[in-house]
């Protein structure tokens, strides 16, 4: 799902934190071209706002849901858009705003579990998570029963 709409096999490229290419395998030629319209909305579209791994295992499959399949365990998403403006999440303060400003914020979730398909995360050169389990042994609490 981008911006509410279906698309299969949306590939985005990114150089410094913005998409500098894009491409949509799909039967409709609309698709490219609203994709497009959406990465042009604003300044800010085309910038990650946000990035975050999945980590409740209670959700095990992709989602047609927004809000719940950037949760799914073992998946990985990525945010086109505006940041998070928060600034206290349960009475304590955070910082998750980025700077990034835009009307849009599209949540792109990948599923990184052995069933479809697999992957792996690296930080800075480093393999911290690997086909949706991390390998830090002080994060396995997040990683699944099996």
């Amino acid at each position: 799902m981008f911006g509410g709409r279906r698309l299969p096999n949306l590939t985005l490229e990114f150089k410094d934190g913005k998409v500098v290419n894009f491409e949509v395998e799909s039967k409709n030629s609309e698709d490219s071209k609203w994709v497009e319209s959406v990465l042009n909305r604003d300044e800010g579209a085309r910038e990650v706002g946000e990035v975050a791994f999945g980590t409740n295992r209670a959700f095990d499959r992709p989602m047609l849901n927004g809000l719940f399949v950037e949760k799914v365990g073992g998946s990985f998403h990525v945010a086109i858009g505006s940041s998070y403006l928060f600034t206290e999440y349960n009475g304590k303060p955070v910082q998750l705003d980025n700077g990034v400003r835009s009307v849009n914020h599209e949540d792109l979730t990948c599923m990184m579990l052995p069933q479809y398909g697999g992957g792996r995360v690296l930080v800075d050169g480093k393999l911290i998570q690997e086909n949706g389990e991390f390998l830090d042994p002080r994060l396995a609490v997040l990683n699944s029963a099996s």
